[in-house]
């Protein structure tokens, strides 16, 4: 599968982190809804807040992508904390650039609860917005540290629709957790 068509896989599980404790994930918005899944969480999970910052650790592996990505050879997206009068959403951006030590490119998450942005707008992102990190290189994710936990939290009915719909392999579940830390 090339690279391009792997873009709109990347958006399938753009999370929203305010929902009520004690729910361990509930569908808000099915794929069928002509946007890509979304779900609950339970605030304060100490395992997302990890592999949240897991992924800002390693921004420096991701912008070794870019370049790559700017030449259709990999998908390179982000996963980026909104927030607006107290409505915290995670959405994925997509074609991202570095400029100045800001990340640039396009929301292709449709948001559930924000108004003030919508799929398909140009953003600035500051790095430590940034959750997550996805690059796809010949079928298989690289980074991730998020999906992975959602992924975890699936049920396993979910989790085999979500990776059937993704278009490409995820590790093993520790395989994320050993990319090297920045330096």
């Amino acid at each position: 599968m090339r690279p391009s068509r792997l873009m709109c896989s990347l958006v399938l599980v753009p999370l929203l982190l305010a929902a009520a404790p004690g729910q361990a994930q509930q569908v808000i918005r099915k794929a069928d809804s002509g946007s890509p899944p979304a779900y609950h969480l339970p605030r304060n999970q100490p395992r997302m807040a990890e592999a949240s910052e897991r992924a800002r650790a390693t921004l420096d592996v991701f912008n070794r992508y870019l370049p790559r990505a700017a030449r259709g050879e990999v998908v390179a997206d982000l996963r980026v904390t909104f927030e607006e009068v107290g409505i915290r959403e995670h959405m994925w951006v997509t074609g991202v650039t570095l400029e100045n030590g800001r990340y640039r490119g396009t929301l292709s998450s449709v948001p559930v609860r924000l108004r003030g942005v919508a799929a398909g707008d140009r953003v600035w992102v500051s790095p430590s917005d940034v959750t997550d990190w996805v690059v796809v290189e010949d079928d298989m994710m690289i980074g991730g540290f998020t999906i992975m936990e959602v992924r975890r939290l699936l049920s396993p009915k979910q989790r085999q629709e979500h990776d059937r719909a993704a278009g490409y392999g995820f590790p093993p579940d520790t395989a994320v957790w050993n990319l090297p830390p920045r330096r």
